[in-house]
């Protein structure tokens, strides 16, 4: 066999054997002995070597066979499957070896790719022979991606990628049954109408995660278009977001569903649930590629703390079936655990971060070290399988919400954490906001509205209570500035300390009762409590997904105009 030549242009005068999939008709000057000679494409090729070459595992390699594989014609073009490409590409490195114009290490590479990256993605890789005839292929007008959250969207409409509406040519409010999978019970499908997004994920409104059990650490929805046929659509409009209608017992007014009448709002408000909405869509983290590893790029040991380089080397070796299969073992259970506590302790991180964030410096900096140290425990983790450390995370985690063995006690909390690896130090600051300064507050307000208090006492008792908060207290030294604290309210407003006290417990709430109480819109962004009020729906629940003073293209722009109104 031979390598493909072609002419650079229509003058036909040079040749040139770079060739990309698509190669004209017109620019062909034989195709014969090569990958596209009409007898190879139906009976496949082989191609002998001037000299042996190692594949990846080894092994010797003296001739290399080309399977038959049926170039595509459209448009008067050939277009060459990738395994005729690197099939072609191994036969030109050969005639550059041979003419000392590249080392046998080229050559020998050239192989490697053709075997692992051509035949191999060829035959088991995702758009491969076996996942299309033996496991069938993806059905018919149907589309699937990530999920993400978005209150711009009204509760019956989900956000579309473009480019999936364009390549199905739907149109804006075209039905489509959304599912996530495995769909074991009523609620794993809805009939939704369908809106583009300039996300390349699938937008849903946050009340509908818990009916879908997402939670954003990649979880996927897929979806099916109605047929465009009359009677088709007047059932997905008569089933349209039938079992979430249903949960809620009734369908509220507010919620300005297809035209319904709309209730007027505080547009001010309206931007913060939007905002709050969408900050959960930003991501962060550290991310290292395969290549960046085996390059070396990062100092891992640095970076974790763990001994990876002398891993990879083995692995990258070789290793045999029963090692391989162990590891195999033990990475599935690592992964099984931080699959089921990424959620838990993902969400009690945000939490931190969205009480702390409204203190003083140094209580955003200790919130932001508890959720970075918080989720790092959860990796480590994994390195931690079957020992008594493994699952320190999960006490620091109920120690930081208020709610394990240590309850509310600040000293508790912080021995907790101290013992489970974290920095009692760098941790005490938001912990003393949380269940000392916070509870406080609560308190203070209560006892200035219950009694004869006069504005120039409550200024007073407030200026103190900020001088206080903006201090770093030490974690040893909490309980004599608690005791200072409630000597000067009692002496200013002639409320008992033992009364005073009694209010300060009554105000004590855990980490996660506090956020529930007073960052509600997070709460709805939660799937653990998107139906909690059950009947009751109360007007911020209503609120949260009132659309109609919004963009109606949601995070459209205008160029979505084109997908209708």
């Amino acid at each position: 066999m031979r390598y493909l030549e072609i002419f650079v242009n229509a003058d036909r005068q040079v040749k040139t054997t770079d060739i990309s999939k698509i190669v004209p008709f017109d620019l062909i000057d034989s195709i014969e002995d090569t990958v596209l000679d009409l007898d190879i494409q139906k009976n496949g090729g082989a191609f002998e070597l001037d000299i042996p070459v190692e594949d990846s595992y080894g092994r010797i390699i003296n001739r290399v066979f080309l399977p038959p594989i049926k170039a595509m014609i459209e448009e008067n073009c050939w277009i060459l499957d990738d395994i005729q490409m690197r099939f072609n590409t191994v036969i030109k490195v050969h005639r550059d070896y041979r003419e000392e114009l590249c080392k046998k290490s080229r050559l020998q590479n050239c192989v490697r790719s053709y075997i692992d990256r051509g035949l191999a993605d060829g035959l088991w890789g995702k758009e491969g022979a076996f996942m299309k005839i033996c496991m069938s292929h993806r059905c018919p007008d149907s589309f699937r991606a990530v999920a993400l959250p978005n209150a711009d969207y009204a509760i019956n409409e989900i956000g579309i990628p473009k480019a999936v509406m364009l390549v199905s040519e739907r149109k804006h409010g075209d039905f489509a049954l959304i599912t996530r999978f495995p769909a074991i019970w009523s609620g794993s499908i809805e009939a939704m109408r369908c809106r583009a997004s300039s996300n390349d994920c699938i937008e849903i409104h946050p009340l509908l995660h818990k009916q879908f059990n997402l939670d954003h650490d990649g979880d996927t929805l897929s979806g099916y278009w109605v047929p465009d046929e009359p009677d088709c659509i007047q059932e997905a409009e008569e089933k349209e977001l039938e079992f979430f209608k249903q949960q809620i017992g009734s369908w509220p007014k507010e919620l300005c569903m297809n035209g319904q009448e709309k209730c007027e709002y505080d547009t001010e408000d309206l931007d913060k649930l939007k905002a709050e909405a969408k900050q959960r869509l930003v991501p962060d983290g550290l991310s290292i590629d395969p290549v960046s590893l085996l390059n070396q790029e990062h100092d891992l040991d640095e970076l974790t703390g763990k001994e990876y380089r002398e891993d990879i080397s083995a692995i990258c070796k070789g290793i045999g079936f029963e090692n391989f299969y162990e590891r195999s073992i033990d990475i599935n259970i690592k992964n099984l655990t931080m699959k089921m506590f990424l959620g838990p302790v993902g969400s009690v991180s945000n939490e931190v971060k969205l009480v702390g964030v409204r203190g003083p410096k140094h209580v955003r900096e200790s919130a932001m070290y508890i959720s970075e140290a918080l989720q790092q425990s959860l990796m480590d983790s994994k390195h931690e399988v079957g020992s008594a450390n493994n699952m320190r995370f999960m006490k620091v985690k109920d120690a930081i919400r208020g709610v394990g063995p240590s309850k509310t006690n600040v000293s508790k909390v912080l021995e907790c954490i101290a013992e489970n690896g974290l920095d009692a130090y760098e941790c005490a600051p938001f912990v003393i906001y949380m269940y000392v300064f916070k509870p406080l507050e609560a308190a203070l307000v209560q006892v200035c509205k219950t009694s004869d208090v006069s504005d120039e006492t409550r200024k007073n008792v407030a200026q103190y209570y900020m001088t206080l908060l903006n201090q770093r207290i030490d974690h040893k030294e909490y309980s004599k500035m608690f005791k200072a604290f409630t000597r000067k309210v009692s002496e200013e407003t002639n409320c008992s300390r033992t009364v005073f006290k009694e209010i300060f417990k009554k105000k004590m709430k855990s980490l996660t009762e506090y956020v529930n109480c007073y960052f509600p819109v997070y709460r709805l962004t939660n799937k653990s409590s998107a139906f909690n009020d059950g009947q009751n729906i109360n007007e911020l629940f209503t609120r949260v997904i009132v659309n109609n003073e919004n963009d109606i293209y949601g995070s459209c722009a205008n160029e979505f105009s084109k997908f209708g109104d």
